[in-house]
């Protein structure tokens, strides 16, 4: 038989951030920085995405809508990686290397 921990399944369901505006700043929603939240930005316009100095668990990013989402980096921030999204549905995670220093993969 197979048996979960308590809460397992509390891990492994993702977080879902919409947000349909222009411009949206990383950690607005506590949730944010849960190590597994989506964060689906919608508009039809271009719109950034701004990734600040506290995010300490990754998050990933999908450009849902048909505006290009740009990650932007925050003060203190250095973002390695391709920041534009270049298609609609693309997804990229932002991972955390610590002192300011994150991965965009994607």
């Amino acid at each position: 038989t197979y048996q979960t921990q308590s809460g397992m399944t509390d891990y492994l369901t993702p977080t879902i951030n919409t947000q349909t505006g222009t411009a949206y700043t990383v950690g607005t929603v506590i949730a944010d920085n849960d190590g597994k939240t989506i964060l689906r930005m919608t508009s039809a316009s271009a719109n950034t995405v701004e990734i600040p100095s506290t995010l300490t668990l990754p998050i990933s990013i999908r450009q849902a809508g048909t505006g290009t989402t740009t990650l932007q980096a925050g003060s203190g921030v250095t973002l390695n990686g391709t920041l534009a999204f270049t298609a609609q549905h693309q997804t990229k995670t932002v991972i955390p290397l610590g002192s300011g220093v994150y991965d965009v993969v994607g």
